[in-house]
Protein backbone atom coordinates (compact mmCIF):
# COMPACT_ATOMS: atom_id res chain seq x y z
CA UNK A 1 0.00 0.00 0.00
CA UNK A 2 1.47 3.38 -0.97
CA UNK A 3 1.53 6.44 1.27
CA UNK A 4 -1.50 7.99 -0.46
CA UNK A 5 -3.61 4.88 0.04
CA UNK A 6 -2.62 4.67 3.70
CA UNK A 7 -3.69 8.24 4.28
CA UNK A 8 -6.97 7.59 2.50
CA UNK A 9 -7.63 4.51 4.63
CA UNK A 10 -6.86 6.34 7.85
CA UNK A 11 -9.21 9.10 6.81
CA UNK A 12 -12.04 6.66 6.19
CA UNK A 13 -11.53 5.02 9.59
CA UNK A 14 -11.54 8.41 11.29
CA UNK A 15 -14.86 9.39 9.81
CA UNK A 16 -16.54 6.06 10.35
CA UNK A 17 -15.34 5.52 13.91
CA UNK A 18 -15.65 9.12 15.12
CA UNK A 19 -18.73 10.55 16.75
CA UNK A 20 -20.18 13.99 17.21
CA UNK A 21 -18.96 15.26 13.81
CA UNK A 22 -20.82 18.31 12.57
CA UNK A 23 -21.82 17.82 8.92
CA UNK A 24 -22.26 21.42 7.80
CA UNK A 25 -22.19 20.80 4.06
CA UNK A 26 -22.95 18.14 1.48
CA UNK A 27 -19.25 17.49 0.87
CA UNK A 28 -17.67 16.85 4.25
CA UNK A 29 -14.16 16.10 3.11
CA UNK A 30 -12.23 15.90 -0.12
CA UNK A 31 -8.67 14.59 -0.40
CA UNK A 32 -6.36 14.50 -3.41
CA UNK A 33 -2.87 13.08 -3.64
CA UNK A 34 -0.37 13.44 -6.47
CA UNK A 35 3.31 12.64 -6.70
CA UNK A 36 6.33 12.19 -8.93
CA UNK A 37 9.52 10.19 -8.48
CA UNK A 38 12.91 9.92 -10.15
CA UNK A 39 15.27 7.00 -9.48
CA UNK A 40 18.89 6.61 -10.60
CA UNK A 41 21.46 3.87 -9.89
CA UNK A 42 25.19 4.55 -10.16
CA UNK A 43 28.70 3.24 -9.49
CA UNK A 44 32.11 4.76 -10.09
CA UNK A 45 35.54 5.68 -8.80
CA UNK A 46 37.86 8.66 -8.66
CA UNK A 47 41.54 9.26 -7.98
CA UNK A 48 42.68 10.99 -4.81
CA UNK A 49 46.08 12.00 -3.45
CA UNK A 50 46.71 10.50 -0.02
CA UNK A 51 48.17 12.43 2.92
CA UNK A 52 51.58 10.77 2.37
CA UNK A 53 51.66 11.90 -1.26
CA UNK A 54 50.82 8.53 -2.82
CA UNK A 55 48.00 8.04 -5.27
CA UNK A 56 44.81 6.34 -4.13
CA UNK A 57 41.22 6.09 -5.21
CA UNK A 58 37.67 6.23 -3.92
CA UNK A 59 34.97 3.85 -5.15
CA UNK A 60 31.23 4.06 -4.52
CA UNK A 61 27.95 2.51 -5.64
CA UNK A 62 24.38 3.37 -4.74
CA UNK A 63 21.30 5.19 -5.92
CA UNK A 64 19.45 8.50 -5.77
CA UNK A 65 15.68 8.73 -5.44
CA UNK A 66 13.92 12.07 -5.70
CA UNK A 67 10.26 12.53 -4.86
CA UNK A 68 7.72 15.33 -4.76
CA UNK A 69 4.35 14.73 -3.11
CA UNK A 70 1.36 17.09 -3.05
CA UNK A 71 -1.44 16.43 -0.55
CA UNK A 72 -4.65 18.44 -0.49
CA UNK A 73 -7.39 18.13 2.12
CA UNK A 74 -10.51 20.18 2.70
CA UNK A 75 -10.02 22.82 5.37
CA UNK A 76 -6.22 22.59 5.50
CA UNK A 77 -3.45 24.20 3.43
CA UNK A 78 -1.93 22.24 0.58
CA UNK A 79 1.09 20.21 1.72
CA UNK A 80 4.11 19.90 -0.55
CA UNK A 81 7.17 17.77 0.22
CA UNK A 82 10.24 17.62 -2.00
CA UNK A 83 13.53 15.86 -1.44
CA UNK A 84 16.16 13.39 -2.59
CA UNK A 85 17.03 10.19 -0.73
CA UNK A 86 20.62 8.98 -1.14
CA UNK A 87 21.80 5.46 -0.42
CA UNK A 88 25.42 4.35 -0.65
CA UNK A 89 25.55 0.57 -0.81
CA UNK A 90 29.33 0.43 -0.87
CA UNK A 91 32.08 3.00 -0.35
CA UNK A 92 35.83 2.59 0.08
CA UNK A 93 38.73 5.05 0.30
CA UNK A 94 42.12 3.40 -0.23
CA UNK A 95 43.96 6.28 1.45
CA UNK A 96 42.06 6.14 4.73
CA UNK A 97 40.78 2.54 4.52
CA UNK A 98 37.35 3.92 5.37
CA UNK A 99 34.51 1.67 4.18
CA UNK A 100 30.82 2.18 4.80
CA UNK A 101 27.29 1.80 3.55
CA UNK A 102 24.51 4.14 4.62
CA UNK A 103 21.83 6.60 3.65
CA UNK A 104 20.77 10.21 3.98
CA UNK A 105 18.67 12.85 2.32
CA UNK A 106 18.34 16.50 1.41
CA UNK A 107 15.17 18.59 1.09
CA UNK A 108 14.14 20.63 -1.95
CA UNK A 109 16.75 19.00 -4.19
CA UNK A 110 14.43 17.69 -6.93
CA UNK A 111 13.20 19.46 -10.04
CA UNK A 112 10.31 17.08 -10.78
CA UNK A 113 9.39 15.78 -14.23
CA UNK A 114 6.54 17.21 -16.27
CA UNK A 115 3.42 15.23 -17.15
CA UNK A 116 5.10 13.67 -20.19
CA UNK A 117 8.14 12.65 -18.12
CA UNK A 118 10.54 14.33 -20.52
CA UNK A 119 13.16 15.37 -17.95
CA UNK A 120 14.00 15.93 -14.29
CA UNK A 121 17.03 16.85 -12.21
CA UNK A 122 18.46 16.31 -8.72
CA UNK A 123 20.94 18.79 -7.27
CA UNK A 124 22.21 18.98 -3.69
CA UNK A 125 24.46 17.65 -0.95
CA UNK A 126 23.31 14.96 1.49
CA UNK A 127 24.97 13.77 4.69
CA UNK A 128 25.07 9.97 4.42
CA UNK A 129 25.30 8.09 7.73
CA UNK A 130 26.82 4.63 7.98
CA UNK A 131 24.31 1.97 9.01
CA UNK A 132 26.68 0.47 11.57
CA UNK A 133 29.12 3.01 12.99
CA UNK A 134 27.07 6.16 12.53
CA UNK A 135 29.96 7.90 10.74
CA UNK A 136 28.90 10.38 8.07
CA UNK A 137 30.25 11.45 4.69
CA UNK A 138 28.93 14.11 2.28
CA UNK A 139 27.52 13.08 -1.10
CA UNK A 140 27.15 15.91 -3.62
CA UNK A 141 25.17 15.31 -6.82
CA UNK A 142 24.09 17.22 -9.90
CA UNK A 143 22.25 14.71 -12.06
CA UNK A 144 19.82 15.21 -14.94
CA UNK A 145 17.51 12.52 -16.30
CA UNK A 146 16.06 12.65 -19.82
CA UNK A 147 13.07 10.45 -20.59
CA UNK A 148 14.13 8.20 -23.46
CA UNK A 149 11.95 5.10 -23.13
CA UNK A 150 8.35 4.53 -24.12
CA UNK A 151 5.83 6.36 -21.97
CA UNK A 152 3.50 3.83 -20.36
CA UNK A 153 0.28 4.83 -18.66
CA UNK A 154 -2.39 3.06 -16.63
CA UNK A 155 -5.68 4.22 -15.22
CA UNK A 156 -8.26 2.79 -12.86
CA UNK A 157 -11.46 4.05 -11.30
CA UNK A 158 -13.06 3.50 -7.92
CA UNK A 159 -16.66 3.14 -6.75
CA UNK A 160 -19.08 4.86 -4.42
CA UNK A 161 -20.05 3.29 -1.12
CA UNK A 162 -22.79 4.27 1.31
CA UNK A 163 -22.41 3.68 5.05
CA UNK A 164 -24.89 4.12 7.89
CA UNK A 165 -24.12 6.59 10.66
CA UNK A 166 -25.89 8.20 13.60
CA UNK A 167 -25.92 11.51 11.80
CA UNK A 168 -27.29 10.03 8.57
CA UNK A 169 -25.95 8.00 5.62
CA UNK A 170 -22.44 8.86 4.45
CA UNK A 171 -21.27 8.29 0.88
CA UNK A 172 -17.58 7.74 0.19
CA UNK A 173 -16.52 8.16 -3.44
CA UNK A 174 -13.08 7.41 -4.82
CA UNK A 175 -12.35 8.58 -8.32
CA UNK A 176 -9.64 7.60 -10.79
CA UNK A 177 -6.00 6.72 -10.25
CA UNK A 178 -3.56 7.41 -13.07
CA UNK A 179 0.09 6.35 -13.27
CA UNK A 180 2.79 7.07 -15.84
CA UNK A 181 6.25 5.50 -16.13
CA UNK A 182 9.23 6.03 -18.39
CA UNK A 183 12.82 4.85 -18.43
CA UNK A 184 15.47 7.50 -18.89
CA UNK A 185 19.10 8.33 -19.47
CA UNK A 186 21.04 9.95 -16.61
CA UNK A 187 24.02 12.30 -16.90
CA UNK A 188 25.83 14.45 -14.39
CA UNK A 189 28.38 14.57 -11.59
CA UNK A 190 28.67 12.90 -8.17
CA UNK A 191 31.22 13.47 -5.41
CA UNK A 192 31.53 11.16 -2.41
CA UNK A 193 33.41 12.29 0.69
CA UNK A 194 34.74 15.27 -1.27
CA UNK A 195 36.13 13.16 -4.12
CA UNK A 196 34.59 13.43 -7.61
CA UNK A 197 33.87 10.02 -9.07
CA UNK A 198 33.26 9.12 -12.70
CA UNK A 199 29.64 7.96 -12.36
CA UNK A 200 28.31 5.14 -14.50
CA UNK A 201 24.50 5.17 -14.43
CA UNK A 202 23.02 1.70 -14.84
CA UNK A 203 19.34 2.62 -14.54
CA UNK A 204 17.10 5.67 -14.52
CA UNK A 205 13.31 5.87 -14.18
CA UNK A 206 10.73 8.64 -14.06
CA UNK A 207 7.30 8.10 -12.51
CA UNK A 208 4.15 10.15 -12.06
CA UNK A 209 1.23 9.13 -9.80
CA UNK A 210 -2.12 10.88 -9.67
CA UNK A 211 -4.31 9.25 -7.03
CA UNK A 212 -7.26 11.55 -6.71
CA UNK A 213 -9.64 12.03 -5.24
CA UNK A 214 -11.70 10.88 -2.27
CA UNK A 215 -14.90 12.73 -1.45
CA UNK A 216 -16.92 12.04 1.71
CA UNK A 217 -20.46 13.40 1.60
CA UNK A 218 -23.54 13.37 3.78
CA UNK A 219 -26.68 12.27 1.95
Amino acid sequence: MNRGSMRFSLLVVTFIAGSGIAFAATDIQKVTFTGSQVSVGFFGSGEVTCANGTQGFVSAAGFLQGAEQIFRQTGTPQTLSNGVFVEIDSFFNTCTNVALSGSGGVANALTPPDKKLTSASMVGTASVQDFGSGATIPVTFNVSVQGTGTLTQSKSSGHSKTLGDKGGPIMITQSHSANSNRSGTATGTISVDGVPIDPQFFFAFLNLNDNSSMTISKL
